[in-house]
């Protein structure tokens, strides 16, 4: 629990520590996908977010998900697009009442 926690910290604080914990999705330029990886739980997870300047301060976490990878890369790949979609229709959705988090 002491990782996750720690974590979980860091992301509040809006801190990547290490180089490639946070990229831009390709898929969709207003997200970028933010990996976590729990090595004492085996758990690789993905928070697919969004940072809109109307909204200093603020990280909109849009999905998160475990990421699967005892499959084939083009499985792999499947599920991250339906992940990211998932993501990519909640910023759509979103975007005008910035998420409820303002006003």
């Amino acid at each position: 629990m002491a990782d996750i926690r720690a974590t979980l910290e860091t992301i509040e604080r809006c801190c990547a520590t290490v180089p490639g914990e946070v990229e831009p999705v390709a898929r969709d330029q207003n997200l970028f996908e933010l990996k976590i990886s729990f090595k004492t739980w085996g758990l690789l997870v993905r928070i697919y977010e969004t940072e809109d300047p109307r909204l200093p301060g603020y990280l909109v976490a849009l999905r998160a998900h475990q990421k699967v990878v005892n499959v084939s890369q083009q499985d792999i790949d499947q599920m991250q697009n339906l992940e990211i979609d998932i993501a990519s229709r909640r910023w759509v959705s979103g975007h005008a009442t910035l998420w409820g988090i303002a006003g």
